[in-house]
C-alpha cells in the first residue's frame, strides 16, 4: 500500500511515500501524506477505475514532509475509494477508504468498524515482537474481509516512553540521540522533531502501515504520544513541560491529528 524501510528493529524502521485517509462526510474526504520529498504532490480518488476527484497537498520541511489536504467529492457517499499519492504524475503510494454514506442510506444496513489504541510493538531490546507483528498483519487483513467503514484509533499510536531502553526519558538513550541534555530541556521545536522522527518509526512497522491503508482511521491521542499518565500530576501543567506539551502536540497534529477533521 505504502513503502516502508522493512526492519524488526525500532531504530531502523522508516516511513517512506504513504497516504493515509481521514475523517469524511458524505462529500469531503480528509488525507494525510508524507514524502520522500519535500513540496506539491497529488491527491487523486479512484472511484471504479474513474478519478473522481483531486488536489494537491502540501509536504512541508517544518512537518517534516507530512501535509493534510480535503477531497471535494459528488456522487461519491458511501463507495469504497481508493486514493493514490502522486508526485508530477507518478503514483507513489495508495489507500483505501469507505466514504460516509448520506445520512439514513445505510439504516438497515450492517456496518462494521474496528477499534484500536496502545501501539507499542517492540520487546525490551526495540525489536519487533513475532506476537504483535502477527496481530497487526491479521487487524488488517480482518479490516479489507469485514469491509470496515473507519476504525477509532483510541490514542498511544505511539510511545515516547517504551520500549524503556528505547524511551525519549531514558537519559542514556537520550544521549545518544545527541539533542541535548534531556527532552525536557529541549526547546518545543526540537521536540516536534524529535517527536516526528519517532512517529515514523512506530507508523512504519510493516503490520500498521498495512492497517493504515486498509481503511479510513480517525485518531486521537492519550497519555504516551507525550508520557505515561500524562496531564495527571500537578507537574505537568507547569512551565518545565511547557516546550515538551507544545511540541508533542506540534508533531501530534503533524502525524495525526491533520486527518481528524475537515
Amino acid at each position: 500500500s505504502f513503502p516502508t524501510r522493512r526492519s524488526s528493529d525500532l531504530e531502523d524502521l522508516r516511513l517512506g511515500d504513504a497516504v493515509i485517509a481521514g475523517v469524511s462526510s458524505s462529500d469531503r474526504l480528509r488525507v494525510w501524506a508524507h514524502g520522500r520529498e519535500a513540496g506539491r504532490h497529488q491527491l487523486r480518488a479512484i472511484l471504479n477505475q474513474r478519478c473522481v476527484a483531486e488536489a494537491e497537498v502540501d509536504l512541508s520541511e517544518d512537518a517534516n514532509r507530512t501535509g493534510a489536504a480535503t477531497l471535494e467529492l459528488e456522487g461519491c457517499a458511501g463507495e469504497l475509494l481508493e486514493v493514490q499519492l502522486l508526485r508530477r504524475g507518478e503514483p507513489l503510494a495508495f489507500c483505501r477508504a469507505r466514504v460516509c454514506p448520506e445520512e439514513g442510506a445505510w439504516e438497515n444496513r450492517r456496518v462494521s468498524f474496528a477499534v484500536a489504541s496502545c501501539h507499542q510493538p517492540f520487546t525490551e531490546e526495540g525489536k519487533l515482537h513475532p506476537a504483535s507483528a502477527s496481530m497487526l498483519a491479521a487487524a488488517g487483513e480482518q479490516c479489507e474481509r469485514d469491509d470496515v467503514a473507519f476504525a477509532l484509533l483510541m490514542g498511544d499510536q505511539l510511545y515516547t516512553d517504551a520500549p524503556e531502553s528505547k524511551s525519549l526519558f531514558n537519559p542514556e538513550y537520550f544521549a545518544s540521540l545527541r539533542e541535548g541534555e534531556s527532552i525536557q530541556a529541549c526547546s518545543a521545536s526540537a521536540v516536534r522533531k524529535i517527536l516526528q522522527r519517532r512517529y515514523e518509526r512506530f507508523m512504519a512497522v510493516p503490520g500498521f502501515a498495512k492497517l493504515l491503508a486498509s481503511t479510513a482511521t480517525v485518531p486521537t491521542p492519550d497519555d504516551h504520544e507525550f508520557i505515561d499518565n500524562f496531564g495527571t500530576h500537578p507537574d505537568h501543567g507547569t512551565q518545565a513541560w511547557a516546550s515538551f506539551k507544545d511540541g508533542a502536540l506540534q508533531a501530534y497534529w503533524d502525524y495525526q491529528g491533520s486527518r481528524a477533521s475537515l
